[in-house]
């Protein structure tokens, strides 16, 4: 067993360093290029390995009372139940903290790409009051 998580450890590595890349549209064909580490783009297990790589954001999110999370390929969801008045300052305390740790990871959010939507009643909507902008990474993302 212990060789074959050596053999698995060997082969993994293999995949994610010391790759050329290049480029091909048609018939011509650019130069390669040295890749020192990453996972192929377009790869079968680019995601599953994304995946692993960014599945300890759930310990970023396990402080937030009721933050839960979905991860999808590069996509990732925070999600919150408005149920309380203080739910929109817990999922923006949340945002705070794993926007450092995405950076920590060296990976970025793109704040011009993340939504904030409201899904509610219209019963529930015209009660209450509309919900406030949520701030992600210094930028206020409009809540839809």
């Amino acid at each position: 067993m212990a060789s074959g998580l050596y053999s698995l450890s060997i082969w993994v590595d293999s995949y994610l360093n010391e790759r050329s890349q290049f480029v091909r549209i048609d018939d011509r064909v650019s130069a390669s290029v040295s890749c020192h580490y990453g996972v192929p783009q377009g790869s079968v297990l680019g995601p599953l390995l994304f995946t692993i790589y960014t599945s300890p954001i759930v310990s970023v999110n396990t402080p937030f009372r009721n933050v839960y999370h979905a991860q999808y390929a590069d996509d990732t969801q925070l999600y919150i139940a408005l149920s309380t008045d203080k739910a929109l300052s817990v999922i923006n305390g949340c945002f705070q903290s794993v926007y450092p740790w995405l950076g920590t990871n060296g990976l970025c959010l793109n704040p011009d790409k993340t939504e904030a939507i409201v899904i509610d009643t219209a019963a529930r909507r015209s009660s209450k009051p509309l919900v406030d902008d949520v701030i992600v990474a210094g930028v206020t993302v409009p809540v839809t």
